[in-house]
């Protein structure tokens, strides 16, 4: 069951998204700009190449940036400052997610490495990139970094809505 979205809560996960994907592209510049900064030129393949480190970026991204994320969503959930959201909301495409965040997170993370990782290689090697300069490169790695989150954020927050006190149902 699809659980409809209020217009408060359409606005926060909007806010939240956006914030976020601000976020990781700093993250993703900031790493980038710590792990490449002596490398004029980075290859596609190898230890240090660009294919193994989109396939770490989306796992990290996902993992740290959305477990941060829904941890805040929930503290505010509970302190009544967002309207909860009913448990349907932790169903996703008729799979209930677990309760625990951090397995959310995880499972997202796995999820996203699995996909979006061969797809980027792929979009690489399609497009016959086999290395880049230094600057193009962290350019890259920010649009990237904030890709990553507002692919996976906007679910993940939306669970995290569900994640309050339940609701005191009245007894007889």
């Amino acid at each position: 069951m699809e659980t409809n979205l209020s217009s408060t809560h359409k606005k926060y996960i909007r806010n939240e998204v956006l914030l976020g994907c601000v976020i990781n592209a700093l993250l993703a510049f900031a790493f980038t700009f710590m792990l490449f900064r002596n490398s004029a030129q980075i290859g596609l393949w190898g230890g240090d190449g660009i294919a193994l480190d989109l396939l770490i970026t989306v796992f990290m991204l996902t993992l740290f940036a959305n477990t941060a994320v829904m941890l805040i969503t929930r503290k505010r959930v509970q302190a009544g400052r967002i309207p909860r959201l009913p448990s349907s909301a932790l169903k996703v495409m008729g799979f209930r997610l677990p309760h625990n965040l951090f397995l959310r997170a995880l499972l997202a993370a796995v999820l996203m490495t699995a996909i979006i990782g061969p797809l980027s290689i792929g979009a690489f090697v399609a497009l016959g990139i086999a290395s880049m300069s230094f600057w193009p490169f962290v350019a890259f790695k920010m649009v990237y970094g904030a890709v990553v989150g507002a692919l996976s954020a906007p679910v993940l927050l939306r669970t995290a809505l569900a994640d309050g006190p339940q609701q005191e149902t009245a007894r007889c």
